[in-house]
């Protein structure tokens, strides 16, 4: 139990030293001058008290008892380690990777659009020739070049050259290809780290190799919710006898029940339940175990299918009420072994269609 916490608050107050009323108009929207004051809130099982640091003094007049005999805060670990004195949250071993992912993409998008941009090479032995056959405004009357002409590529699907002029393309290597393994890995690691299946990042892949791949990438993510589970189960039940002290009613410890979180596990726990129930019923027929082992046996690898389960002498008691169907065949089959006139060779009427004649 926490026997006294202090939280700490940044609250703006208005500023002492300038006029109020001439720095601001409330019904104009207008706010006045204020100052940011660091505030301790201290809570204590009998008093809640504040703490203007600032200008360090005491609040008296925001000062009052706490009417709960308890301080109502509980701290909570996530991912508890006594090597980190603490905990720590799920993005600090991610983080790094995702901002390596970020610079690896913004690197790859300025290369395509580097790349995108078209380059042409010219190897022209008479320049002024070339030009008035393919660029005709580029050059004046007399076939000299006009200083500051433009080229312009619109519509030039032709062009005329000589027998040693040369024209191609500048192919740069692009890093694209490179960057886009880059960024897979990435995205291998940050599922690693994150403990989350790559599908969770849309990026799926075919094939019976990739499906028996990503069934053992899920259930690293089931076993990550289930520690998470078990880590916060007691905390949860925790702040549910605090809300029940608040609202004025008896503390009790909550039972916190979880859903699956595959559906497929069902179905995998109801066969595993089979063959450990057959299992069972063979031990209990050589006299092996006992029906309260049998029952601790259950209680204790199937908690969740068996979540009402009582004591083993209660539950013992409770089942005596159960169906006896070895009993109840019996008397079916005595009561339709005979009709209504005794005979044992004639079934029953099914109906009232047939009560008085042959029976079917």
């Amino acid at each position: 139990m926490v026997e006294r916490a202090v939280i700490v608050y940044t609250v703006d107050f208005p500023d002492d030293a300038v006029d109020v009323s001439k720095t601001g108009d409330p019904p104009r929207g207008q706010k006045p001058q204020t100052k940011e004051h660091e505030i301790w809130e201290v809570i204590t099982a009998s008093s809640y008290r504040y703490y203007d640091k600032t200008d360090a003094v005491w609040l008296a007049d925001w000062a009052r008892d706490n009417p709960y005999d308890f301080v109502p805060v509980h701290e909570v670990w996530n991912e508890y380690d006594s090597t980190l004195s603490g905990g720590q949250s799920d993005y600090e071993a991610v983080y790094p990777l995702i901002r390596a992912f970020h610079e690896v993409l913004l690197q790859a998008l300025k290369s395509h659009k580097y790349h995108s941009a078209p380059k042409i090479k010219l190897a022209v032995a008479d320049i002024p020739s070339f030009l008035r056959n393919n660029f005709p405004t580029t050059v004046d009357e007399e076939g000299q070049v006009i200083p500051g002409g433009t080229i312009r590529w619109e519509g030039r699907e032709v062009l005329i050259t000589a027998a040693d002029d040369d024209i191609e393309y500048i192919e740069v290597k692009s890093v694209l290809g490179d960057s886009k393994t880059l960024l897979e890995f990435l995205i291998d690691c940050i599922s690693v780290a994150a403990e989350m299946p790559e599908e969770f990042f849309m990026r799926t892949e075919a094939g019976g190799a990739a499906s028996a791949a990503g069934n053992a990438r899920f259930l690293a993510f089931e076993k990550k919710i289930e520690r998470k589970r078990n880590a916060f189960q007691a905390d949860i039940q925790m702040l549910i006898k605090m809300h029940q002290v608040i609202n004025n009613r008896r503390p009790q410890l909550a039972k916190v029940f979880w859903e699956e979180i595959r559906p497929e596990a069902l179905v995998d726990m109801a066969q595993a339940l089979q063959q450990t129930v057959m299992a069972l019923e063979v031990l209990l027929q050589r006299k092996l175990v006992s029906e309260n082992t049998s029952r601790e046996m259950l209680r204790s690898i199937f908690g969740r299918f068996f979540r009402r389960m009582k004591g083993p002498s209660q539950e013992a008691a409770d089942a005596e009420g159960n169906l006896d169907i070895d009993a109840e065949l019996a008397k079916l089959t005595a009561a339709f072994s005979k009709n209504g006139n005794g005979s044992g060779d004639k079934k029953p009427a099914i109906s009232g269609q047939n009560g008085g004649g042959a029976n079917e």
